[in-house]
């Protein structure tokens, strides 16, 4: 009678304890993970000839990519070599680990260009589907610049603080 009694206190403490366990096990577990992730670009040299990008003369960086939290920001190019004058589409694509609208929803997407490079339009953000964003700009690049992308995480999301990308932009006369 008093091992039944041992274990049925035992069972009944370690059903007690698991939903604390879990509150903490599983949340650090995330949180090692992704601070584990690091920004990573993926870099490969292919020569375009489509018209949509004709003034492009070598996709220098295939595309550029951070994944520090838990969402991932996605640039393409990464980087370019492109004709004096000529215009070319950037696309940004944010993956987010959770569907949106999300409890931390004051996230918010941003760039910023340097050098001789202007944006001539920007289709804004538009959720392709309920975990995708997408945005692209039309750029112009007079000179050798850069497009800084940033995505800022909501205010007090525990899942991240900001992802960033540069994209780098050379121009070469031929």
């Amino acid at each position: 009678m008093d091992r039944g009694l041992i274990i049925v206190i035992a069972i009944g403490l370690l059903i007690a304890i698991l939903p604390i366990l879990t509150n903490i096990v599983i949340p650090a577990i995330e949180s090692m993970v992704s601070s584990s992730e690091t920004t990573t670009s993926i870099t490969t040299t292919t020569s375009t000839t489509s018209s949509e990008s004709e003034g492009i003369i070598t996709v220098l960086k295939e595309i550029a990519c951070s994944n520090i939290g838990s969402d991932r920001l996605e640039v393409t190019p990464g980087a370019v070599l492109v004709k004096p004058g000529s215009e070319f589409k950037i696309t940004i694509r944010v993956y987010f680990r959770h569907s949106q609208p999300c409890p931390y929803s004051s996230w918010r997407l941003e760039y910023s260009v340097s050098g001789g490079v202007e944006v001539i339009n920007d289709t804004g953000n538009k959720l392709v589907d309920s975990r995708t964003l997408v945005r692209e700009l039309i750029v112009k690049a007079n000179s050798n610049g850069t497009v800084t992308v940033t995505f800022f995480y909501g205010q007090n999301c525990p899942f991240g603080d900001k992802e960033e990308v540069n994209v780098e932009i050379y121009v070469k006369e031929e």
